[in-house]
């Protein structure tokens, strides 16, 4: 079991009215029962005071804004069972939510349960698919959804510490408004990674249907990351890293526009 608090203090120059402390609660807990079975849990919250600016901690799938305050809470569980000696049974859970001072974001609270299968092939290959079921609510801001997705794909991993990842699918949101129409779309999430002595690299895409991270009700999202690294000496080290990150808004016909 492990449990961290970090708070943060942000001092303002000739502001000092604006001075603020962040607060983030990280715990997790995992748990053996065998070599072939184990249960990981984890907890992280977080509270972002209302002037937070610092580009450092900008992350995927959030919404950072000035003049806001963020409360959030996200909750995960994983069981993996080895079901065998080359098949691994996954099932998942997790619970986020997220309020925000501001009236034009939007208040939300997720859960989604999953289960993956995964096999090994030998010499580093490996396949597997899975299923997610979510629920996404939106705090009577606008009309819940509970969203659909399902995917498969394959992994490679090789001795020389380089690694990819492609998995796709399809994901299919159902708005709680019976008079609202479906929206579906592709699900796409593709990785690449190097871990060498001297330098190291990773890169992803990912793209799929999610509750829109407060800025929309349900939103078509696409993400894009890297980061690279440089060791000169045990000492000392170089590194870079971009990201970037878009929500489109899903708007429906036939009810309620969830904006």
């Amino acid at each position: 079991f492990d449990i961290a608090w970090s708070p943060q203090t942000y001092f303002y120059v000739e502001r000092s009215d604006l001075n603020a402390v962040s607060h983030n609660l990280n715990s997790s807990w995992k748990h053996a029962w065998s070599p072939a079975a184990s249960l990981e849990l984890s907890e992280a919250l977080q509270y972002t005071p209302e002037n937070e600016v610092d580009p450092n901690s900008l992350a995927l799938n959030t919404v950072s804004v000035q003049r806001n305050r963020r409360t959030s809470s996200s909750f995960r569980g994983h069981f993996d069972w080895q079901a065998g000696s080359a098949t691994t049974l996954t099932w998942r859970y997790s619970w986020m939510e997220r309020a925000f001072s501001a009236s034009n974001l939007i208040d939300t609270a997720d859960h989604n349960a999953g289960f993956e299968w995964r096999r090994r092939l030998g010499r580093g290959h490996s396949v597997f698919t899975g299923y997610d079921y979510g629920i996404f609510s939106f705090k009577g801001q606008a009309p819940g959804s509970d969203r659909h997705a399902s995917n498969v794909g394959w992994g490679y991993a090789s001795r020389m510490g380089i690694a990819f990842s492609l998995a796709a699918g399809y994901n299919i949101l159902l708005p709680d408004d019976q008079a609202a129409e479906t929206a579906s779309g592709l699900n796409v999430n593709a990785t690449t990674g190097y871990n060498g002595g001297v330098v190291s690299y990773s890169a992803g895409y990912r793209q799929g249907i999610t509750d829109g991270g407060g800025a929309f009700a349900n939103a078509q999202s696409s993400s894009t990351h890297g980061t690279f690294r440089a060791n000169f000496t045990r000492s000392l080290s170089a590194e870079v890293a971009v990201a970037g990150h878009v929500n489109e808004r899903i708007r429906v016909t036939g009810g309620s526009p969830q904006d």
